[in-house]
């Protein structure tokens, strides 16, 4: 038995390069007689943005249906602007007690997108990362499906999807952390990218906690993790920064960057080490040299410059390659 599961990092708008590089996966799988993406994987985790995705995926149960990886990358050309709302009307770019963004207006197209479904709908297994900055703050880890169920994990079940995704998707000084409904206690949740950028290793294990040992069997667990692209500041240009430059909105916050991109590279390298080449992907690039990609710009000329990079990358750099890698194993 293989236990496959499916890992987006968070990066803001720019979600819509896993997402355009699962649609060109998908294609691969039809080509050659598989299955489409959700129904490829028996967990799907993700953070932040990679959350949006992965619940697009996992929402199936009564009614709904999971979204087609074609189809999430549209939400972000059609929604993106909508989930960016400023709440800002004062002087210059940012407010100083708030954060940027309306996180109701985010909410409010997550849950036109997603629906009333709650994590204990859902038939297909979901994981989604937020940090509760309530009462007794810590790492939380939402998460619903038919083999929660199965193992009597019901924890999030009257949580709906949206609410969960909206939580994780909340970075600080972007959005204002998101309350979470359906609970017995207080809890407010901002982006699992605070912890968890790359979900991969949150996925790993809880795969193997939740299948390992089923009906006797030692399950085989493959790990594909798909990111959202990276961009470096010069050293020339960082050696002489202060907490102005490192927190400044004005340069898309290059602390919570380095804290993303650093925090993803060490999940990679971990999971490098835990599992063999054939039991784990990575598809993650380099945003140098396609102009000034900001997580929170949702404009078509930045979404065109996301996608260029995300299309240099698999035509040019191997991406591909590794697309078919991946589909020969699911």
């Amino acid at each position: 038995m293989k236990i496959r599961v499916l890992s987006i990092d968070g990066g803001g708008i720019r979600g819509i390069a896993p997402a355009h590089m699962l649609a060109r996966l998908e294609q691969k799988l039809l080509d050659s007689g598989k299955l489409k993406v959700a129904d490829s994987f028996e967990l799907f985790v993700g953070t932040s943005t990679g959350c949006i995705v992965a619940a697009g995926l996992a929402a199936s149960g009564q009614a709904a249906q999971p979204l087609a990886p074609k189809d999430i990358e549209q939400l972000y050309h059609t929604h993106g602007q909508a989930m960016f709302t400023s709440q800002w009307a004062g002087i210059g770019p940012f407010p100083l007690f708030s954060g940027k963004y309306k996180e109701s207006a985010k909410g409010a197209v997550l849950r036109q997108i997603l629906g009333n479904l709650t994590l204990g709908e859902l038939e297909r297994n979901f994981l989604g990362t937020f940090y509760n900055v309530a009462a007794g703050p810590g790492p939380i880890f939402p998460n619903g499906g038919p083999q929660y169920r199965n193992v009597g994990d019901n924890r999030f079940s009257q949580v709906p999807l949206w609410n969960v995704v909206n939580a994780s998707s909340s970075a600080p000084f972007y959005f204002d952390p998101a309350e979470l409904t359906a609970l017995h206690h207080d809890m407010r949740g901002a982006d699992g990218g605070l912890f968890a950028n790359n979900p991969a290793m949150c996925g790993y294990v809880e795969a193997v906690k939740t299948w390992a040992g089923e009906n006797g069997e030692k399950p085989e667990f493959l790990v594909a993790s798909f990111g959202c692209g990276q961009s470096t500041v010069k050293f020339e240009k960082q050696k002489r920064w202060g907490v102005l430059q490192w927190a400044a909105p004005t340069r898309g916050v290059p602390l919570l960057e380095a804290m993303f991109d650093g925090q993803s590279e060490t999940v990679h390298y971990q999971m490098k080490k835990l599992l063999e080449p054939e039991n784990y992907f990575r598809l993650e690039f380099s945003l140098d040299g396609f102009g000034k990609i900001a997580m929170d710009d949702a404009s078509d000329a930045n979404i065109a410059r996301i996608l260029k990079a995300t299309t240099d990358y698999l035509d040019r750099q191997g991406g591909d390659a590794e697309l078919d890698r991946l589909a020969a194993a699911l």
